[in-house]
């Protein structure tokens, strides 16, 4: 890879969108990944549209407590009694009504594990977008230190030129790769720019908005790794709520096939001479004779059959996602310690060195030019394995998310 080639790599990486100008406010907001987090969940506009769930799930929750209204009727007809006023209440058998309501309450479970995998969800999104903009920063400042020694290495070639100890080839060279350098800054800062609207669409920032992350690629999140979530994962919490209503829905369907009585009586007036007031009793019940709910109940035991083998499923699912991202997290962390801790010091003494080296006249341009290849190859490595790990991270904390139970 040319040395060119790694500026153009350490420009293009990141978003992978195409960016338009822009214009960023001139102070940027300085904000935690926690403080990023709790905005989100406060301000965004999906996830605060998906709230009102719960208030739509209560409000299905006292439906399900109401009783059948009963029913009062008048009746004025030319045979006597002449009058007649009768009330009639529909009695529900078979436990009806607390099958509805335990199917509300166990729909409301649901909602609430499905709250909890979309605040999830929303965490690991900030967390993607919150690191994928710092990483956007550090490839900045990379490219800001190479063009300082790019600057350097042509001043250098300059002077060695006007002395006659080198060939004008080598300020050519070095003039082209500060010109990239510079051209690959240019294209970095458009990029940070993409991932900043990115960030700023989960956060509810108007668009332009520049936020300026308070973390350090290296070393955040190197130390939870093996930290635990108490409580099953949203996606078994979610499945087990589901497992649940399909459960309490056979109730429902069962009871359904229990035919409901109406009892009613009233106060008849006028009939002589017979009385002048007079009373009648009614009492009716269904009978299953076209309409039985059998297919109903069929139905569902088999949704509950298909959530508990869902719930096996996710468990199943949620053990193996999580492992995955533990293993590549853990992997990807050491990576980066010994990043952090041995190569990138060593990057800057090989600058050091190579620049040094050429400025008394003990190598070429073509060295020093290799080793600023070298370095500009191996940040770019630096900065991919620190956002690798980042996104791993985010990976292990989905996995590992817990739900609350009912």
């Amino acid at each position: 890879m040319s040395f060119a080639m790694c500026l153009a790599t350490l420009a293009i990486l990141g978003a992978g969108q195409p960016v338009w100008a822009q214009t960023a406010p001139a102070a940027p907001t300085r904000l935690t990944l926690e403080e990023a987090t709790a905005r989100a969940l406060e301000v965004n506009a999906a996830y605060k549209a998906r709230l009102i769930d719960r208030d739509v799930v209560a409000s299905e929750l006292d439906i399900a407590r109401e009783h059948p209204n009963p029913d009062f009727s008048y009746e004025n007809q030319r045979d006597a009694p002449y009058h007649a006023f009768l009330l009639n209440v529909p009695i529900e058998l078979g436990g009806k009504r607390a099958n509805r309501v335990r199917v509300g309450e166990a729909s409301r479970d649901v909602v609430n594990a499905e709250l909890g995998r979309g605040s999830a969800d929303l965490r690991a999104e900030v967390r993607r977008a919150f690191y994928r903009l710092l990483a956007a920063d550090r490839r900045a400042e990379f490219a800001r230190e190479l063009s300082v020694v790019a600057t350097r290495a042509r001043d250098a070639a300059q002077a060695r030129v006007d002395s006659g100890d080198a060939p004008r080839l080598d300020l050519v060279q070095a003039e082209l790769a500060r010109a990239r350098v510079v051209n690959a800054t240019t294209t970095i800062d458009g990029e940070r720019a993409a991932l900043q609207d990115e960030l700023d669409v989960l956060l509810g920032l108007p668009s332009g908005s520049r936020v300026e992350p308070a973390g350090e690629l290296f070393a955040d999140g190197l130390g939870s790794m093996d930290s635990a979530a108490s409580g099953a994962p949203v996606d078994v919490a979610a499945a087990e709520g589901r497992a649940r209503a399909a459960e309490a829905g056979v109730g429902l369907a069962k009871a359904l096939r229990v035919p409901d009585l109406a009892l009613g009586g009233g106060l008849t007036y006028d009939a002589p001479p017979d009385f002048t007031f007079g009373w009648k009793f009614t009492a009716g019940l269904t009978v299953p004779l076209f309409t039985t709910h059998k297919a109903e109940v069929t139905r569902a035991e088999a949704q509950s059959e298909q959530a508990a083998r869902l719930v096996q499923a996710a468990h199943a699912e949620a053990d193996g996602k999580a492992a995955a991202a533990a293993a590549r997290a853990r992997a990807l962390g050491d990576a980066v310690s010994r990043t952090a801790r041995d190569i990138l010091p060593a990057t800057r003494t090989l600058t050091d060195m190579a620049q040094a080296s050429y400025e008394s006249g003990q190598t070429g341009m073509v060295a020093l030019m290799q080793s600023l290849q070298t370095v500009a190859e191996t940040r770019i490595e630096a900065v991919e394995t620190a956002l690798s790990f980042q996104l791993a991270l985010a990976d292990l904390e989905r996995a590992r998310a817990a739900g609350a139970r009912p």
